[in-house]
């Protein structure tokens, strides 16, 4: 199965788009607890450890929020230098 999305030919990447409602982002610190909480929630108990130790490691964690609602997030460089997830989104 091929997962290819040519996301060059999406609207959201247009300067001028007023649909551009999801912002993608590093949590504060203040901010941790919430998110964390929010991913054993919303995937396990073993997500959370892995957002936290991306967040503890350069803040590598990113949540996309609309409207002050968490819908995803990612994580970058937490179990290893160049490693990509978790990722997860919820179904809206």
């Amino acid at each position: 199965m091929d997962y290819l999305v040519k996301l060059y030919q999406n609207p959201f990447l247009e300067k001028n788009s007023n649909e551009q409602t999801v912002t993608v982002r590093k949590p504060i610190g203040p901010e941790k607890h919430i998110v964390l909480s929010w991913i054993e929630t919303h995937f396990n108990q073993k997500w959370r450890s892995e957002a936290d130790t991306a967040y503890s490691r350069n803040n590598s964690l990113f949540v996309a929020v609309e409207n002050n609602k968490i819908l995803g997030f990612c994580c970058f460089d937490g179990t290893a230098k160049g490693f990509f997830g978790p990722l997860g989104v919820v179904d809206s």
